[in-house]
């Protein structure tokens, strides 16, 4: 229950984060604006991580730091492109479904690759459809 909840709070927050992206581009707000927003989301989700492991004093490595650092980092570049093609005026129903399915395709394919993960047929069957459902989208 305890990972549920959890996942039910990640799901809402990270959704909320990307829905005040549209909401800053369909009011006109300057471009500029979804900084401070992606700063006030990112540092509120950087408090969740970091005083739960104060509290536990864990330690964290170098390698860890890294790697949630490069995250970081990509999680920012794709919200940042999120928000450029919302004030580019691509329209919300392709742009919130090509990086939300985008994004289960690459870590699906990632798997795959790297990881030597065997799909079976109907996840197969689902990143295939997956796939094209993005670039049907991009042609809307």
């Amino acid at each position: 229950m305890k990972w549920f909840i959890l996942m039910l709070i990640m799901l809402v927050t990270n959704g909320m984060s990307a829905f005040g992206l549209k909401v800053i581009s369909s009011w006109g707000l300057p471009e500029v604006s979804k900084f401070p927003y992606l700063t006030v989301w990112y540092a509120a989700g950087f408090a969740c991580i970091a005083v739960p492991m104060l509290l536990r004093r864990t330690k964290v490595g170098i390698k860890e730091f890294g790697w949630g650092a490069v995250m970081a980092a990509l999680s920012i570049g794709g919200q940042v492109a999120m928000a450029t093609a919302l004030n580019l005026k691509v329209p919300g129903n392709v742009v919130f479904p090509v990086t939300s399915g985008g994004a289960v395709l690459a870590v699906g394919v990632a798997g795959w690759v790297f990881f030597g993960e065997r799909m079976n047929l109907m996840t197969t069957a689902g990143t295939v459809l997956g796939f094209l459902a993005v670039i049907l989208l991009s042609f809307s």
